[in-house]
């Protein structure tokens, strides 16, 4: 690889780390110390498949119009190789319609849930800085997850709470938030996604 290339290479990871930090909710500060447990069985990643609704999330600038009716779907794929890709897929509601956007997923240790997601159409380049850690977790039920990037001196945290239902428990919710919190995360920054009344997706 040429001078000019790596230079490239490392500017573009730069830029990326920048914007993600920057699209968060950021403060200045060391990330909080939040690690997805180790398990002693692999993660079990079919426990994502199918439909979770957004619940609540931490605030932040790139999803602050979309408040309202949020959800995502997890399925397999066939990739170029012939083999099973996990994806996601994210569908918002901006007042006016309907925006989805997909990643695959892959998981670098099986034994944690700390998932990598790559949008294919997203504006930031595709990285491999940015986790999903899921920290709680019922495939039947919920998935809490919190993340925080650094940049020099600053943090941005991201944090969702998806359901299989419209709505969740609030203990459940508090119970997360509590644990979060405790560790040194901001848990006031989360806003609730409303899913009542929404339209009909053609």
């Amino acid at each position: 690889m040429k001078i000019n290339d790596c230079y490239f290479l490392f500017i573009l990871v730069i830029i990326t780390r920048l914007t993600l930090v920057i699209e968060s909710r950021v403060r200045y500060g060391p990330c909080p110390k939040i690690e997805t447990p180790v398990r002693d069985t692999p993660f079990n990643v079919s426990g994502l498949l199918g439909k979770w609704y957004e619940v609540e999330r931490i605030r932040h600038f790139y999803e602050r119009s979309l408040l309202k009716c949020n959800y995502l779907e997890f399925f397999f794929e066939q990739n170029d190789k012939g083999e099973e890709q996990l994806m996601i897929k994210k569908t918002a509601y901006n007042g006016q319609l309907y925006t989805s956007r997909t990643a695959t997923i892959s998981l670098p240790d099986p034994y944690k849930s700390n998932l990598i997601a790559d949008f294919t159409h997203s504006m930031v380049p595709s990285t491999n800085l940015f986790y999903y850690n899921i920290v709680d977790y019922d495939p039947d039920e919920y998935v809490m997850i919190y993340s925080c990037l650094s940049f020099l001196s600053f943090e941005g945290e991201y944090g969702w709470i998806w359901s299989r239902e419209k709505t969740l428990s609030k203990d459940k919710i508090n119970k997360f938030k509590d644990y979060i919190k405790k560790h040194g995360a901001h848990s006031k920054d989360f806003e609730n996604i409303k899913q009542n009344k929404c339209p009909k997706q053609f």
